[in-house]
């Protein structure tokens, strides 16, 4: 995982503790806040895969349709 996801993870667990009042807060262990940067670090890194794929998919269909017009068709 990139150090940017990883980053944003973070943020995001960061926000999450800090909109818990100080009881709920204590009540989950660091191991637990570990545990929910990973799943959101997946999560980010699962949609940023399907993103890429995604222009990539329309990269190559522009290629495509580039090379259709420089030959004419």
């Amino acid at each position: 995982m990139s150090k940017e996801i990883l980053t944003r993870a973070q943020d995001v667990v960061t926000s999450f503790q800090e909109s818990l009042d100080d009881t709920a807060r204590n009540a989950i262990s660091e191991q637990q806040y570990e545990q929910l940067k990973l799943m959101i670090s997946r999560a980010l890194s699962n949609e940023l895969d399907i993103i890429t794929n995604r222009i990539e998919g329309l990269v190559n269909e522009l290629r495509s349709e580039s090379e259709k017009g420089q030959l004419g068709m």
